[in-house]
This record gives C-alpha cells, sequence and structure tokens, in this order.
C-alpha cells in the first residue's frame, strides 16, 4: 500500500504543477490592460471584418414588406439591429433590441 502512495504522489505532483501552470498563464493574460487587449485583436482583424463590424442589419419590418436579412441568422429573435462576430477572435455578435 505504501508503494501504491508513492507512485500516486508522483501523478499528483504532475497535476499540481500542470494545475500551476494553467494559473500562471491564466493569470499573466489577464494583466493585459484591455486596451492592449483591444488593439492587438484589432491588428488581427481583416479590411472585411473591420466593415463588417461598421454596420447593422435589421430584422424583418413586416408593416412595410421588409423581409428578413439573410445574413441574421436563424434562431436569432428580430431586433433593432444585428451585427455579425467574428468567431475566430472571439468577437461574439452583437444583437440590439
Amino acid at each position: 500500500m505504501f508503494q501504491f502512495f508513492n507512485h500516486n504522489t508522483g501523478k499528483h505532483r504532475s497535476i499540481l504543477c500542470l494545475f500551476c501552470l494553467i494559473f500562471a498563464i491564466t493569470a499573466n493574460a489577464q494583466k493585459e490592460s484591455p486596451d492592449l487587449r483591444a488593439a492587438e485583436t484589432e491588428k488581427k482583424l481583416t479590411d472585411d471584418e473591420r466593415f463588417q463590424m461598421v454596420y447593422s442589419v435589421i430584422g424583418s419590418v413586416p408593416s412595410i414588406g421588409m423581409p428578413r436579412d439573410p445574413r441574421i441568422p436563424e434562431g436569432v429573435s428580430m431586433s433593432a439591429g444585428y451585427t455579425p462576430g467574428i468567431p475566430r477572435l472571439g468577437i461574439p455578435a452583437i444583437q440590439k433590441q
């Protein structure tokens, strides 16, 4: 039984080291200012992605015969405006109410 305990202690140390490493990386990432993170994300945007974020599309307006814009995904409720996100950069879609 003592050997079993010693064998698992090595695994526990490895898991603890891995946890500490993940914690250190996460803590370091959170030290960056929001402005710096935004600037770094903006640098990664293509021109098409920048233009995509400048405007919103409106949902359907049945009273004037305006159909649902095809850029609004199915399952998203109609709203005052919808701006598609940029999934590859972790930028969420924005839905205005």
